[in-house]
């Protein structure tokens, strides 16, 4: 069992592999909201991706149901705005100095 928490973005903000699938009697980690995924994801593999809950129909989800930010035109990392799941990135000024951040369209 492995399971994923996710920010009110659907970004990935942690994962946890527990002893059991119950937080304690009368509480479960998918009624608490946490999402399975396969156990062949590396523990923190999936941090910081995007989650697209239609992208599976299946319980578990597999990387199919995941997007990696990426990486800007400067191979600097993109990544996912926890709070609203927009994809953003860096911007720079002409000597190359990180300036500031802009969401990708």
């Amino acid at each position: 069992m492995k399971y994923i928490a996710l920010s009110e973005g659907n970004v990935v903000i942690s994962t946890i592999i527990p002893k059991s699938e119950r937080i304690d009697d009368s509480r479960t980690f998918l009624g608490e909201g946490f999402i399975e995924v396969e156990e062949t994801h590396d523990s923190d593999e999936l941090l910081n991706y995007k989650y697209d809950s239609s992208a599976e129909a299946d319980g578990i989800k597999t990387a199919a149901s995941f997007t990696a930010p990426g990486v800007d035109s400067s191979g600097k990392a993109r990544w996912f705005d926890p709070t609203n799941g927009k994809l953003m990135q860096s911007t720079y000024n002409e000597g190359g100095r990180i300036t500031g951040s802009e969401e990708v369209t």
